[in-house]
């Protein structure tokens, strides 16, 4: 597996947030002939960069609104992309041009994106009417409109081995979804927090959620039982000199993990802190 690393600047919370996901190899030399890869979006544009030279070789244009999620379709070497513009894009990183365009009965403002494993189901969760909508990649056509959270959906995250789909909310609970039955969890996952990030161990046996007091909590997705919890708050106060004068006692803001990724042997996690 390799990483890709991705930059994303997002106007809405009015801060900038590093991150990364994970990649067959294969996909990552298919795609732009090389090992590494640099993605920018800020507001309305989409710009893939190559690191090796440094260069910007396409900008994609057609959103009318900011950014807010990214999902790369590992099996036909295409981009998704959500916006608040109501739009949710699949972009030909071959031809270079957006092929296909989901969109809503009425007007929605997207910030989480997710395809399932086989690349046929899209979903893409609300800012504003806290739902999660369902498309046909093939077709393009609005397959379901799953509803049953109160606040913003912002992580979205499929199992590796089924078609079941986890959905984090600032509702502080999880939900999981059968999308081809068009079926929630009989009862949430609660947390005494918002959740922030939601991953999948790579056999889909574990559920990792981290919140915004610091903590991770894993579950069971089967059962829906919470296995262990770490309490991470305290750990995301290294970082800084006993000298400065900005520390993790001061700071408004890096007191929780917001990116989240899981190895083969052991867990990796990203902390965005100041």
């Amino acid at each position: 597996m390799m990483i890709l690393e991705i930059i994303l600047l997002c106007f809405m919370p009015f801060h900038a947030t590093c991150f990364s996901l994970w990649l067959p190899s294969s996909c990552l030399n298919f795609i732009l002939g090389s090992l590494d890869i640099k993605l920018k979006y800020r507001v309305c544009l989409l710009q893939v960069w190559t690191v090796s030279s440094g260069f910007c070789f396409v900008t994609f244009a057609e959103h009318t609104n900011a950014v807010t999620a990214l999902h790369f379709m590992a099996n036909n070497h295409c981009l998704l992309s959500a916006s608040l513009d109501g739009t949710v894009r699949a972009w030909d990183l071959f031809r270079y041009r957006n092929f296909r365009t989901f969109t809503t009965p009425s007007s929605r403002q997207f910030v989480s994106l997710a395809a399932d494993q086989s690349g046929e189901v899209i979903c893409a969760g609300t800012l504003d009417s806290f739902e999660i909508f369902v498309w046909s990649m093939k077709t393009g056509h609005l397959l379901d409109i799953l509803s049953g959270h109160e606040g913003p959906i912002h992580g979205l995250a499929f199992s590796p081995t089924n078609a079941i789909l986890a959905s984090l909310s600032w509702d502080k609970t999880v939900r999981l979804w059968d999308v081809f039955e068009g079926k929630g969890s009989v009862e949430p996952f609660p947390h005494t927090h918002d959740v922030l990030t939601v991953v999948y161990r790579p056999d889909g046996k574990q559920l990792a959620c981290c919140t915004l007091d610091g903590q991770i909590h894993f579950w069971d997705p089967i059962n829906g039982d919470l296995m262990y919890t770490i309490e991470g708050h305290r750990d995301i106060a290294g970082g800084r000199l006993m000298t400065d004068r900005r520390s993790f006692a001061n700071s408004s803001s890096g007191k929780c993990f917001t990116t989240f990724n899981w190895g083969k042997q052991q867990i990796h996690l990203y902390v965005r802190c100041g």
